[in-house]
């Protein structure tokens, strides 16, 4: 997913606080963050009472959870930032759960799998060897190749 970098500061909506501080949600806004994977996505609440779910979608008027089924709206996600950072407590589940995306945008809405939603698919060797440059044969994992995860193609 490519982010644009923008270098201005973003205003924080005064009546709803993150679980993040503002210097991380801008970092994410601007596309510099380090670690995206642990920040984006579905993660349980660090005081461990239920699950945030945080998303970086610029442009968008409003973020909704849906059940990966029915497409029925579980949670509405609070805009934390407005360079299109949202995100969400939900306590109504005890365990990881699957889920969709709807994006609302002046143009019409996309319903989607959240990206961030799926474990690294590299091993820790995978990601020792790449780094230390005694990667052979990435090609096999890096880019675009068709593969199936929790049943989502």
């Amino acid at each position: 997913m490519a982010t644009r970098i923008n270098k201005t500061k973003s205003k924080l909506d005064p009546r709803v606080s993150s679980l993040l501080s503002p210097r991380d949600l801008q970092r994410i806004a601007n596309g510099t963050y380090e670690d995206v994977f642990s920040a984006l996505g579905l993660h349980e609440a660090e005081d461990g009472d239920g699950w945030v779910i945080r998303v970086c979608l610029p442009g968008a008027n409003a973020v909704s959870v849906l059940h990966p089924e029915s497409e029925r709206v579980l949670a509405k996600l609070d805009c934390v930032l407005d360079d299109g950072v949202f995100e969400k407590r939900v306590r109504r589940y005890k365990n990881r759960f699957r889920y969709k995306l709807r994006a609302e945008y002046e143009s019409g809405s996309v319903t989607f799998e959240d990206p961030y939603a799926f474990a690294s698919q590299l091993s820790a060797d995978e990601l020792y060897l790449f780094g230390e440059g005694n990667a052979e044969q990435c090609y096999r994992w890096l880019g675009s190749n068709p593969t199936q995860i929790d049943g989502v193609n």
